[in-house]
């Protein structure tokens, strides 16, 4: 069995001798040099291919004959470009039972070669302003339109809201303070969804500030804001009572990265920024970093993300 293969700039595409049997499915055989295309057979063998795109044509279920249009062969890059015909023209039920063989496949149906092509929004992030959440991501090229989906479900199972927008920007204005909300997008492109971008979860909170004398009676870490960000992001804290506090942000590898504070503070509400720098004053790497604050005997860890 051949699956999802690519197989190019060969003598033969496949060889089929001494009794053998070959079946080929959801594979490019391209640029070969005897045949361009399948390959050889003995009186007694047979190749049989399908949904396959084989140069100079081969009968069978769904072969084309077509240009593959890889992203770069000449330096080994065999994934495909967008407007490639290879896309979705493979096919999930390999054995024909009517049930699916392939299960990890993006669009309507497998893709031809070894690799499925794909594209992912990126780039979504927030700002919060006033009571609104606005909302914003990076352009892609041929798009018809671009699906945002609201939940407050991080895997977005039930209670999922969707706008079908023309721009890469959205302002929601009907949230709720106290509740988590978790924001993903995709666009429609030349006749299917891209995959999902990265998700963003965002939360109104009341804070109740109107006393000059007014002390949290909890210890309480914020989410910080805006997250993802780039360049800079506030995180915002509450100290029940006076404490020895210990800020410190880490990468995934558990290693410091900077330490923003480490002191005694009064009780009150609390902020503080990271301008995406380390200890050593150098800009770091976009990616996930971690956050932890002590305080006393409390201790809290969230997740962000830098952007660049």
């Amino acid at each position: 069995m051949v699956i999802n293969s690519v197989i190019v700039n060969n003598e033969y595409g496949l060889a089929a001798n001494h009794n053998s049997s070959i079946n080929v499915y959801n594979s490019i055989l391209y640029s070969n040099s005897t045949d361009g295309g399948a390959g050889y057979t003995d009186e007694n063998s047979s190749i049989t291919v399908q949904y396959s795109n084989v140069e100079g044509g081969f009968d069978g279920d769904s072969n084309i004959n077509s240009a593959p249009l890889f992203t770069d062969a000449e330096d080994g890059d065999f994934t495909l470009q967008s407007t490639s015909p290879c896309i979705d023209a493979g096919t999930a039920d390999i054995d024909g039972d009517g049930n699916e063989d392939i299960s990890n496949y993006f669009g309507t149906a497998p893709d031809m070669g070894a690799y499925e092509f794909y594209i992912a929004i990126t780039g979504l992030q927030y700002t919060i302003e006033n009571a609104s959440v606005n909302l914003e991501w990076d352009s892609i090229e041929n798009f018809q339109y671009y699906k945002l989906e609201r939940s407050t479900d991080s895997i977005f199972i039930t209670g999922v809201e969707t706008n079908y927008l023309q721009y890469n920007n959205y302002t929601d204005n009907d949230l709720e303070f106290n509740t988590e909300y978790f924001y993903r997008v995709s666009a429609y492109v030349n006749g299917f969804w891209t995959d999902y971008s990265n998700v963003v979860s965002v939360m109104l909170e009341n804070v109740n500030i109107a006393g000059a004398n007014d002390i949290p009676t909890v210890y309480k870490v914020h989410q910080n804001h805006p997250n993802p960000f780039n360049p800079v992001t506030t995180l915002r804290y509450e100290l029940p009572q006076d404490a020895m506090v210990n800020i410190t942000i880490y990468d995934m590898m558990g290693r410091q990265v900077k330490s923003l504070v480490n002191g005694s503070q009064t009780a009150g509400y609390r902020t503080i920024q990271w301008n995406a720098a380390n200890d050593r004053n150098e800009p770091v790497s976009a990616g996930l970093y971690l956050y932890t604050i002590e305080a006393g005997k409390f201790r809290q860890t969230k997740k962000m993300v830098l952007l660049k």
